[in-house]
């Protein structure tokens, strides 16, 4: 009965209490028939990933179930254990978890279990956003969405939304993360204290900061904050913390920023094995610097991200860091080196579709074009910005909102600005050739299609990420 009601105990985040339980019985499952000692060790091995379990308890319930179900030739179980094994290894080591995931996925497919092949490919799909292929997991989650819709599971329905959720948000599809998030709000959030819509949500949150509306969403951040911990679960709370700390720094407190993430560390959350979020956790530091003018502390996070996003190849997260450390040389005044790494951000940003991460780019090249006289030119690079802001509503730049409001102060007196700009084509030529997109009254986006059409909302996904028109499909630039 207990290995029974393993999604039970997740989903209602009794993962953690459970857990003695479960360790009490493994003691007996000598005992037990082959089909139950199976089903007991896949609800140790579900309730220890979804717990504060460490890695050595995980692995070990992975290596108990994966050699029970080979040495009893339960083809079902081996397929699943090889599929949810390669799900958490995504996290770790993602060429490797692929491996074991398409064992897994051709396994299911070979005995006609329609579940676990559904779930493998979410967890192909996770594997790809820990390296921020963002068009691979793109595909892999349209298929896998079909798929869940079909067979109408709601574990696997809200799987497929919330890892679309890093998609939407890397490549600026508000209006379908939005979508997203009321979707599992309406639908799951009566079956799961959390685990379902705790990624969609914090990720919305963090979209509504930079919309201005960090003040209306503080209260609930904490809140799923409080319940998540109560429950055990630690695996999003590096998403939910990321969160906060951008509400917190968009309230004008990034002082508190460090404690806040200092959370994950009393969570018993082992970041440091966790490149991905790892990676973000520094950047929100790093803003947190940035605003407070902590200019040594900020370059020696975003050094460290920038390590990080080397060895593993994210690019985006490598986009990222390299606007910020453009923005930072601004401050010091070395404007070449500034100048290279915003070209070099939109050189990595602009072939995987993520828009937004490009108008901060765009904006740090008006900054540094209104600080050497060019007037005019700063004005176009700043109407470039604004279109590509307006297509998400995003109003505040976190961190250095006030830079930028001292730019367009400086640009507004000497020329006009141009919202529709034209520049040459032989310099960012992709990122200009928008139309700006309508915001309607409820600032509810509406999604760019490739054609330069926009689309009414909600759109749900998309097998491509969004493309300038005349854009070719190419494989995106190493980070380096």
């Amino acid at each position: 009965m207990v290995g029974g009601l393993a999604w039970f105990w997740v989903w209602q985040g009794h993962s953690a209490e459970i857990r003695a339980t479960i360790v009490r019985l493994l003691g007996s499952l000598d005992d037990a028939v082959p089909t139950d000692r199976l089903q007991l060790q896949f609800c140790d091995t579900w309730t220890a990933v979804h717990s504060t379990a460490g890695h050595h308890d995980i692995e070990a319930a992975y290596e108990r179930w994966m050699n029970d179900a080979d040495r009893l030739g339960d083809l079902r179980h081996a397929a699943m254990a090889r599929v949810v094994r390669g799900s958490h290894t995504a996290f770790l080591d993602p060429p490797a978890a692929r491996v074991l995931i398409q064992e897994g996925l051709d396994s299911c497919e070979a005995i006609g279990e329609k579940f676990w092949s559904i779930y493998a490919e979410g967890a192909m799909a996770l594997s790809w956003i820990m390296v921020e292929r963002m068009d691979e997991a793109d595909g892999v989650l349209e298929r896998m969405e079909r798929r869940s819709r079909s067979l109408g599971h709601p574990q696997l329905i809200a799987d497929a939304v919330s890892r679309r959720a890093f998609v939407d948000h890397a490549l600026g599809r508000y209006g379908a993360l939005e979508s997203g998030c009321r979707e599992v709000e309406s639908d799951f959030a009566r079956i799961s204290t959390g685990n379902l819509t705790a990624v969609p949500r914090s990720i919305l949150i963090s979209v509504e900061v930079s919309r201005g509306r960090a003040s209306a969403h503080e209260a609930a951040a904490h809140a799923m904050l409080t319940a998540y911990l109560r429950s055990g679960e630690r695996q999003h709370v590096s998403v939910i913390l990321g969160a906060l700390a951008d509400v917190a720094i968009g309230l004008g407190r990034a002082d508190e920023v460090s404690s806040l993430l200092n959370v994950l560390a009393a969570a018993g959350d082992e970041l440091d094995d966790y490149p991905f979020f790892r990676v973000r956790i520094r950047h929100r530091r790093a803003l947190a610097a940035v605003a407070i003018d902590d200019r040594h502390g900020a370059r020696a996070l975003l050094d460290a991200a920038m390590a990080d996003c080397s060895a593993i190849g994210n690019r985006l997260s490598a986009a990222r860091t390299n606007v910020l450390l453009a923005f930072l040389d601004r401050r010091d005044g070395e404007h070449r080196r500034a100048f290279d790494r915003a070209l070099a951000a939109i050189g990595l940003a602009e072939p995987m579709g993520a828009v937004q991460i490009g108008a901060s780019a765009v904006e740090v090249l008006a900054a540094l074009s209104a600080d050497a006289g060019r007037p005019e030119v700063a004005a176009r690079l700043l109407g470039v910005g604004w279109r590509i802001r307006a297509t998400g509503g995003i109003t505040v730049r976190l961190a250095w909102q006030a830079d930028h409001d001292q730019v367009v102060g400086a640009v507004r007196p000497s020329s006009v600005m141009d919202t529709t700009p034209h520049l040459p084509r032989e310099r960012h030529s992709r990122w200009v050739r928008r139309p700006p997109w309508p915001i309607d009254s409820e600032a509810r986006v509406r999604d760019p299609r490739p054609d330069g059409t926009v689309s009414p909302p909600p759109r749900r996904s998309s097998s491509t990420s969004p493309r300038w028109v005349g854009q070719t499909q190419r494989s995106p630039p190493s980070c380096s």
